[in-house]
């Protein structure tokens, strides 16, 4: 199971350009390599919602991620700084104490065959 972004919305968008796309493809398919003959083929599973998210809070979701987690502290100070630029002037965050997070949450199953 994986929550992806949903770049649809120009602000997230931005952010995946700051912090990059890891996960994506991955609701089009298991790139995960072949499973047979031990499984059936994948099964997808695709559900979009939201996540209310306080702009100022953006970074605190980004560091909670093995990416910031696992960067040295020039990329990461990068990350700090891109994006409480993006929520300080994007039109869509700057000034609003909540906006929406859109994800696509994708699911595989597998069955042993």
């Amino acid at each position: 199971m994986w929550n992806i972004r949903d770049d649809r919305t120009p602000w997230v968008a931005a952010l995946s350009g700051i912090v990059g796309t890891e996960g994506y493809g991955l609701e089009s398919a298991c790139q995960y390599g072949p499973v047979t003959p031990w499984f059936t083929e994948p099964e997808r599973g695709l559900t979009e919602h939201t996540v209310t998210v306080p702009p100022d809070r953006l970074i605190d979701l980004v560091r909670s991620r093995s990416t910031y987690l696992t960067a040295d502290a020039a990329e990461q100070a990068r990350l700090d700084r891109e994006i409480g630029e993006l929520a300080a002037t994007d039109p869509a965050l700057a000034g609003r104490d909540g906006v929406e997070m859109p994800y696509r949450t994708c699911v595989y199953r597998m069955r042993r065959v």
